[in-house]
């Protein structure tokens, strides 16, 4: 157990990093689109949404890939492999001289995403079932710290230049790296690993294997759902603060962190207290209520101090979701296929990637274009609205027929 305590900090650690120096372009990769492009903001927005889109169609098609290889060789490698990808990419951004660039950039990234399947399939590995919510929400803890960190250095770099941020970004992923491969020991143990087969190497295969329960599919349609209304508000949001309020990098930034700190907070505590209160699927419940409201506040929200306010209720809203539906899908799972299931969730996220920034970027940019019917800036957030309900409403119509805790420490059995 000393072990797992360790090697869990040393995951905190590495989510803490790689999410620092994702935050760190959070706020200066749309603006440097917008420079490359002369700056029109709404064919930046366009062309931002397709670099985004592009990342995550190469995460989609490799992400099962790297589920299905993390768990015939083991965690680590493959994690190491992943971040050496990330490095590569950083390095690229710092150095493109074209939009092309930052596409072949974002290709390469997409290929090896796979940090957040891997470390969640660790987590599995190493946590008791009545820890796992407590422990996912711990590692999340360092997500929410890096988009703390990560935004606000970014935006201060972006200060001495379009570049600095990449070339920050590029030296902790090098350091994660070496981090991963160096310090973290194996967490899947030989008994438990799997023959590498193709067929569980490509999205369609993956899902055939893990959706063979009602209970993972809609627990995979749901988080289809919340990403993809995540990933909306995502690529759009330091193009639509920029052009509603006048926010630069710095101010998004600030924003982007203001969110990272209450996740971090949201995840660190008010999930675990939650759970212990209401349960893990009550939990879930709320974080879907709550993420749907909060979109549509930012969609009508009139000034400045009404977007920030109400990051509060949104970072709640996701921090509390996140590692409620993770719990629940990892319980239905045998220990042999948690790396397949992660590998599928990270498949659907990044599926949500290829969809959701093309349209948010589309909405945001018809509705403030001369053809625009009228001005409404903010569409995008009530589709993210829309979706978010819909996930709600595809939860709730499986009440009883999906297992979950009746009272808070109960057996899981259906309610």
């Amino acid at each position: 157990m000393q072990q797992h305590s360790r090697s869990l900090w040393i995951i905190f650690a590495i989510l803490l990093v790689d999410t620092m120096g994702f935050g760190i372009v959070i706020p200066v990769l749309p603006k440097l689109v917008e420079h490359m492009l002369g700056g029109a903001v709404g064919r930046a927005s366009t062309v931002y949404g397709l670099l985004l889109a592009s990342f995550s169609l190469m995460g989609f098609l490799f992400s099962p890939v790297m589920g299905a290889l993390a768990d015939r060789f083991g965690r680590r490698p493959i994690l190491s492999l992943s971040l050496l990808g990330l490095t590569v990419d950083y390095v690229i951004l710092a150095n493109a001289p074209s939009v092309g660039w930052l596409f072949l950039g974002r290709i390469i990234a997409g290929i090896f995403s796979a940090t957040v399947s891997v470390t969640s399939a660790y987590v599995a590995d190493t946590s008791p079932p009545e820890k796992r919510v407590a422990n996912f929400g711990f590692i999340g803890v360092g997500t929410g710290l890096g988009l703390i960190s990560g935004p606000l250095l970014g935006g201060s770099l972006g200060l001495l230049g379009a570049r600095a941020p990449f070339w920050a970004a590029a030296g902790l992923a090098a350091v994660n790296c070496a981090a991963a491969f160096f310090l973290l020991p194996e967490s899947l143990k030989p008994e438990h690993r799997r023959r590498f087969r193709w067929r569980d190497a490509s999205p369609i295969g993956t899902f055939m294997i893990v959706a063979q329960t009602r209970v993972i599919v809609v627990l995979l349609a749901v988080a289809f759902l919340v990403n993809l209304a995540a990933q909306i508000l995502l690529s759009t949001w330091v193009l639509y603060a920029g052009y509603r309020y006048g926010w630069g990098a710095f101010e998004a930034g600030a924003s982007v962190a203001a969110f990272g700190l209450l996740f971090a907070v949201s995840q660190v505590a008010v999930v675990r207290i939650l759970v212990r209160r209401i349960g893990e699927w009550r939990t879930l419940l709320l974080g879907l209520i709550l993420g749907s409201a909060s979109y549509l506040v930012f969609a009508f929200a009139a000034y400045p101090w009404e977007m920030s306010l109400n990051i509060l209720p949104y970072a709640i809203a996701s921090g509390i979701s996140g590692p409620a539906l993770q719990a629940l899908a990892t319980h239905n799972m045998p220990v042999d296929q948690q790396g397949l299931l992660q590998g599928a969730m990270a498949s659907l996220v990044t599926a949500t990637g290829v969809i959701g920034p093309p349209i948010g970027a589309f909405l945001f940019s018809y509705f403030i274009s001369p053809d625009r019917p009228f001005n409404f800036p903010g569409a995008a957030f009530v589709l993210a609205a829309a979706l978010t309900f819909l996930a709600l409403a595809v939860i709730e119509g499986y009440r009883n027929s999906i297992p979950h805790e009746p009272h808070p420490g109960g057996d899981g059995g259906a309610g």
